[in-house]
């Protein structure tokens, strides 16, 4: 019958043509058996093809953005940037090298057990650092203890931003739970943060206090 269509299923696709010949074509290709396996060994390629594109595509993606810009307040999500501008620096938000997170975090742990330590230290000043991220540590004397004054500086493209860790007019213990709050808020970011592996601090340029 003129305009009748013919249906078929091949391969699992449903297909209509007006004309038989087509069907018949088709049946014929797929019936040899060299043309079945190569029909189904160019579509495993094909797959492959685009999951080895993802794969390539996905790093690039999660380290396309260098930078974490950190809220002073650890309160807004980690914003991430593949430059610092100068407004962002006005505004307060404090870059870190997206690199370098495991480093800056086995820092911050070791001022935390320096600040749990309750006699006095020989160190009289110290620094740490971690990729773009430099921390200054001064010793201060107070009648019942040492406290410490420690700020933290970053240098990214150029731009200079400095946040302040310990606050002197307080305890050492109120200084360390910042240092938690601190932590928390890195963990809390998961696509930032991962758990350091065996890293352990670097100090440079120290001065000690001769009896």
């Amino acid at each position: 019958m003129a305009g009748a269509l013919h249906c078929i299923t091949i391969f699992g696709r449903f297909k209509c043509s007006s004309s038989i010949e087509p069907f018949v074509l088709k049946i014929r290709y797929y019936a040899n058996p060299e043309n079945i396996t190569y029909y189904y060994q160019s579509t495993f390629t094909y797959q492959m093809r685009i999951l080895v594109f993802l794969a390539l595509l996905f790093p690039a993606l999660s380290f396309g953005q260098q930078y974490a810009l950190i809220d002073p307040d650890l309160k807004m999500p980690i914003i991430y940037t593949d430059s610092v501008t100068v407004e962002q620096i006005d505004k307060g938000f404090f870059p870190i090298e997206n690199l370098s997170i495991d480093s800056l975090v086995a820092n911050l742990n070791y001022l935390k057990e320096i600040l749990n330590v309750r006699q006095r230290s020989k160190l009289q000043s110290f620094e740490l650092k971690s990729s773009n991220v430099t921390i200054s540590v001064k010793r201060v004397p107070f009648a019942y203890g040492d406290r410490y004054k420690a700020s933290m500086n970053s240098i990214s493209n150029g731009l200079t931003a400095v946040y302040n860790l310990f606050n002197l007019n307080i305890s050492n213990k109120k200084n360390s739970q910042h240092l938690d709050k601190m932590l928390k808020y890195f963990k809390s970011n998961k696509s930032f943060f991962k758990e350091p592996n065996e890293i352990h601090p670097k100090v440079y340029n120290i001065v000690v206090i001769r009896d």
